[in-house]
């Protein structure tokens, strides 16, 4: 004879079906909270990684090839026409060879460059003539006069290249200089077959707020070609960074786009010291946003990364 516990055996149709809808639950709520919270996790480290991994590539082919090799911040204004100094592209760029000449003028009072014939160098150097992104010499590059006895002379930044005999030059020199030999030092240009590596989805290289004022603490922003013609990183045959600032860390602030850029739980910071060009992770200080949020990267060691 049967008893009750026997024919009890088994779920019935209204159990399964109050099962079911739990599970449907839990995994609805799985969905809203856990795994955007993942998501955002992997998307800003994902992010740090990438930035490092391009930054440590440039310093090993600097150090491989021997020359100026680094990477430029393409900033995109319009992510957030409040800070226009967003990335969300890295690209390879390189240090030319300098170009060298025998005879140029600088016009004392209108800064004009000017070379003795059009054979004495060629700007635009098999670049498209249409096309000044493409010359061989490009603003942001600098002019070296030679001094026939010593071998130096003053330095001038070309400003402007207007076609292929020339140039504008800020800091205008007192004196018409002529007759002088010259070399022109060009500024790093990006790696040709080189495309610009993308930042992941909502996560952004954000420059601009490294240099906040409203921070009470000395900053050191990424170098740049003069007049905001670019922010860059470039690393001498060395594995040092060339820039003319203080040796205190360059900082970079890499977060998701859609949250603050302190917010300790979606953004990270990278340091580069210049003189070794060291590069290490670090947390966001989780501060108020008038005291330091980069103290670990400036500290170096504090954020235990």
């Amino acid at each position: 004879m049967s008893t009750r516990s026997d024919r009890r055996s088994g779920m019935t149709l209204i159990e399964l079906l109050v099962v079911m809808a739990i599970l449907v639950v839990l995994m609805a709520l799985v969905a809203i909270y856990i795994v955007p919270a993942f998501a955002d996790n992997k998307n800003y480290i994902r992010g740090l990684d990438r930035v490092t991994t391009v930054l440590l590539i440039a310093k090993q082919r600097a150090l491989r090839d021997g020359r100026a090799v680094g990477v430029r911040f393409n900033l995109d204004s319009t992510l957030d026409p409040a800070n226009p100094l967003l990335c969300r592209s890295l690209q390879y760029v390189e240090q030319l060879d300098a170009l060298t000449g025998t005879s140029v003028t600088i016009d004392a009072n209108t800064g004009a460059l000017s070379f003795a014939n059009d054979g004495s160098i060629d700007l635009i150097g098999g670049g498209s003539p249409a096309d000044s992104n493409t010359w061989a010499v490009q603003p942001g590059d600098w002019l070296r006069i030679l001094d026939g006895s010593s071998g130096a002379g003053p330095n001038f930044e070309i400003a402007s290249v207007t076609n292929k005999i020339t140039a504008a030059v800020q800091n205008k020199p007192p004196v018409t200089i002529t007759s002088k030999s010259f070399r022109i030092v060009r500024s790093p240009r990006p790696m040709v077959g080189e495309e610009p590596v993308d930042m992941p989805l909502n996560v952004v290289v954000n420059i601009g707020e490294v240099g906040k004022p409203a921070y009470s603490y000395t900053y050191n922003q990424v170098p740049q070609v003069p007049r905001t013609l670019h922010y860059q990183i470039v690393f001498d045959p060395s594995g040092a960074v060339m820039t003319a600032r203080s040796s205190s860390p360059i900082i970079l602030c890499i977060h998701d786009l859609t949250k603050s850029a302190t917010d300790f739980n979606t953004a990270r910071c990278l340091g580069i010291n210049p003189r070794t060009g060291g590069i290490a992770a670090h947390e966001i200080n989780p501060v108020n946003n008038y005291a330091d949020p980069f103290l670990f990267a400036r500290d170096g060691k504090a954020s235990g990364l």
